[in-house]
């Protein structure tokens, strides 16, 4: 019997001419319930789900509490030539999308 039950974000990766699209499915989170880090090598997206549900039994005299709390987060390495300080998300239907433009190579002239 499985007592641990690990969920993770599905993610897809594409690349485009001048960025990168990173597509993160989130269905039934709120823009409020996702954080996105930034680090030199890697992205991580991280959703928190809490709930909490009261009741109250004048029949019995109780007085009943329930919660939950939920996170899920997905680490992904960034591409190379990324340029971090130009990374945009949006977030729209349970669909994050997250636009990574490519930064500029440098050449350098042999002497």
């Amino acid at each position: 019997m499985n007592f641990f039950f690990f969920d993770t974000i599905p993610v897809r990766l594409e690349e485009k001419d001048e960025a990168y699209v990173l597509t993160a499915k989130l269905p039934g989170y709120e823009k409020g319930q996702i954080e996105i880090e930034v680090y030199d090598q890697y992205l991580t997206i991280s959703a928190r789900h809490e709930e909490a549900v009261s009741s109250l039994d004048e029949t019995k005299k109780a007085y009943e509490k329930k919660s939950a709390f939920r996170r899920i987060s997905r680490t992904v390495p960034l591409p190379p030539l990324v340029d971090g300080d130009q990374i945009q998300a949006k977030f729209e239907n349970g669909l994050l999308v997250i636009l990574m433009p490519k930064g500029k190579k440098k050449k350098l002239r042999i002497e």
